[in-house]
């Protein structure tokens, strides 16, 4: 058994990914508006959106319950993030991105915040809703405002 303290320091690295990835998510918005894409933050609201409405539909119908598992918002905010993040980076930060995310969720798994089926299935739930979302967001924006969404819109 490994010590407490151990177990501690797992915690509060989980505790604060998330908050990690917000700070630079919010960095990538202000220096993505200083460029003139003012727009940009929409994006990541939109993976917020996709998040949280997953995870009310859940706690309605109780999906995730129904199949012996929970829903694991962990996983969910940060692999949104990580995917907002992860736009128009080099591979090299993708990967990056990616291995820390597996780390995190082997952390989840170690401290019983989840287990990796919670966060395998919340994570193709959220990989395919939050994509869906950024598509939505940019077909239906009107077009006078597409140009200020980002690079590569």
């Amino acid at each position: 058994m490994l010590p407490d303290p151990f177990k501690q320091s797992l915690a509060i690295v989980a505790d604060t990914y998330n908050p990690i990835l917000l700070l630079i998510s919010l960095f990538i918005c202000v220096q993505i508006w200083k460029q003139g894409y003012p727009l940009y933050i929409i994006r990541l609201a939109g993976a917020a959106f996709a998040v949280y409405s997953i995870m009310f539909m859940d706690l309605w119908l109780g999906i995730w319950q129904y199949a012996g598992l929970d829903y694991s918002t962990h996983t969910a905010t940060s692999l949104a993030m990580i995917i907002f993040i992860s736009q128009n980076k080099s591979i090299k930060i993708k990967i990056a991105l990616g291995v820390s995310l597996l780390i995190y969720g082997a952390i989840m798994k170690f401290l019983n915040y989840h287990t990796w089926g919670d966060m395998i299935t919340t994570g193709m739930v959220i990989a395919l809703m939050v994509n869906l979302v950024d598509k939505i967001i940019v077909k239906f924006l009107p077009s006078r405002y597409r140009n200020e969404l980002s690079p590569r819109s």
